[in-house]
């Protein structure tokens, strides 16, 4: 883990097995960055939530007092300040995009889940709730909100159009139609994955897969000379594409994702631009080099001609 600070975790789970093999789980994967507290009630749960600071809370879907759904429900409400995973033995897709849709940060099967996944989940959980309004943040949330928006409307704004082609810019769009209908083809498909990882439990390989994909993807955008005014065109347009065909709480799920997602990608894609400018720069002064010795040679074979003369 980069985060070298603990993070206190509230582990609401009723079964003394379940909970040992989380808190085993934890200690094994996440070499001393948790704190668990377990308790074994949900009105005990959301007592405990009043008295201390937790970074997460990792909450059975069935408890003593509260079953079901409805348990989630409850705890979106009355403590929206604080990330929450659902844990479940149900491993259903609809169920898990009703979760996340609420407010949940993941939806984890127990049976589908080991240490590495669970780790990546928590600390995947934790930054995305940052981003989201039920964190508290609000200004910094509104912040964020206006500028994804105003992101999206010059990546499409007309006038913005215009500007560019008076200064010799015309958008990947209109310049060449069939790449950039295949990059956000690509991107399309990248969204689709991360939505069944965020729903299905994806095993730690498929998401250091997604990764490896988004880095390549920033390489064929770099080798296209592209930044990040086409990388928010081609977000902007997968994410429109993909949410009008679903129902609300997908396409919720869709736009947190590819939050996400696209801030990965930008960061890729400014390491190569990095590694570029680096590889460029040596380039140049080997090439400087190069005709230095050059010019130094003729020079010496001209002084020695004359000499010779």
């Amino acid at each position: 883990m980069k985060d070298e600070r603990v993070l206190k975790v509230l582990l609401v789970e009723d079964s003394d097995g379940d909970a040992r093999l989380v808190k085993e789980m934890l200690k094994s994967e996440g070499a001393g960055s948790f704190h668990v507290d377990r308790v074994k009630r949900f009105e005990e749960a959301m007592k405990r939530l009043g008295r201390s600071d937790y970074d997460l809370v990792l909450l059975d879907m069935y408890l003593p007092d509260s079953q079901g759904f409805g348990t989630l429900v409850k705890a979106c409400s009355q403590a929206p300040g604080i990330p929450k995973i659902a844990l479940s033995v149900v491993d259903d897709e609809t169920l898990a995009l009703k979760a996340i849709g609420i407010g949940m940060q993941d939806f984890i099967v127990k049976t589908c889940v080991d240490g590495k996944i669970l780790v990546r989940s928590i600390l995947h959980s934790i930054e995305r709730h940052k981003l989201s309004p039920a964190s508290g943040k609000n200004e910094k949330t509104v912040g964020k909100e206006l500028s994804s928006c105003l992101l999206d409307r010059f990546a499409f704004s007309p006038k913005n159009a215009i500007t560019a082609q008076l200064f010799g810019f015309v958008p990947l769009c209109r310049s060449q139609p069939e790449t950039f209908k295949e990059l956000v083809a690509c991107y399309e498909e990248l969204l689709d994955e991360a939505l069944k990882q965020q729903t299905h439990n994806a095993v730690c390989d498929m998401f250091d897969n997604m990764s490896d994909k988004l880095q390549a993807l920033s390489e064929r955008l770099g080798f296209l000379r592209l930044g990040p005014r086409e990388v928010i065109e081609i977000h902007a347009t997968a994410l429109r594409q993909q949410t009008q065909k679903v129902s609300q709480s997908k396409a919720m799920v869709y736009v947190e994702e590819g939050r996400n997602m696209v801030l990965e990608l930008m960061g890729y894609l400014v390491s190569y631009y990095r590694k570029y400018s680096y590889a460029a720069l040596r380039q140049s002064e080997f090439n400087y080099c190069r005709k230095d010795r050059i010019l130094k040679i003729k020079d010496k074979i001209g002084r020695l001609d004359e000499e010779g003369g």
